[in-house]
């Protein structure tokens, strides 16, 4: 069971990475991987598939069809659903005497969302200890991607958070918030989730108003707390 240390009330989970990482870097092409995705695909000599141009492996299937694809697309999907289920499902155990602990919170990039990112919204939904979806940068409630949460958080009985990015961490200043767009779009996001009546609005980074941080934004924050204080 998962060891905690002092009280939790969510366990949080945010979308893969892998795909980002040349294919050596990714634990997806191990002989586990492969013995796995066999079991999965019930083919014994199933292989991974790979583009016709790819170096040849004992692993890779260099004449891979669409078939082939969609079902090694259809396997990752239930990889990360699994992960998360697996975790979840002991995190949930190991808070059994918690009180305040709620579940599982999936935050998903809407970017990044589809088989191509091994995403599939419909199996991490229907995960039970997973409690709350979160849509990420997804600013407008007639966005398509808004939509396919609202749909699959319905569907699977979840609750719904929208995400409001205030700033977002520089790569080449690490640990630095940088800032763009205008205050008026900030404000637009927020109300999105407040007139789409959602449970939670998710704000990123949390530096943003921390007023003894130097990531601070002061006209953000007043925004934020006129638009979400208590009535």
């Amino acid at each position: 069971a998962a060891r905690l240390i002092g009280p939790v009330g969510y366990l949080f989970f945010n979308e893969p990475c892998w795909r980002l990482l040349t294919w050596y870097e990714v634990p997806m092409f191990s002989e586990a991987a492969l013995a796995d995705f066999r079991e999965f695909a019930g083919d014994p000599a199933a292989r991974f598939p790979a583009k016709p141009w790819a170096a040849e492996t004992a692993r890779t299937d260099n004449q891979a069809g669409a078939e082939d694809w969609a079902r090694w697309y259809d396997w990752l999907g239930a990889c990360l659903a699994r992960m998360i289920r697996v975790q979840s499902e002991a995190f949930a155990a190991a808070n059994a005497d918690n009180p305040d602990y709620g579940g599982a919170i999936y935050f998903q990039n809407v970017t990044w969302t589809g088989p191509q990112w091994a995403v599939d919204l419909d199996r991490i939904a229907a995960i039970p200890e997973v409690t709350w979806l979160c849509a990420e940068y997804v600013t407008r409630a007639d966005a398509p991607a808004w939509r396919m949460f609202r749909y699959y958080a319905a569907r699977h009985g979840k609750c719904l958070s929208s995400f409001v990015s205030a700033g977002y961490y520089d790569p080449d200043q690490p640990g630095r918030v940088r800032y763009e767009g205008t205050d008026e779009s900030f404000e637009a996001a927020v109300r999105m989730g407040i007139d789409e009546g959602v449970g939670m609005i998710t704000l990123y980074p949390a530096e943003s108003l921390d007023g003894g941080s130097e990531g601070y934004h002061a006209s953000r924050t007043a925004i934020w707390d006129r638009l979400t204080a208590p009535e």
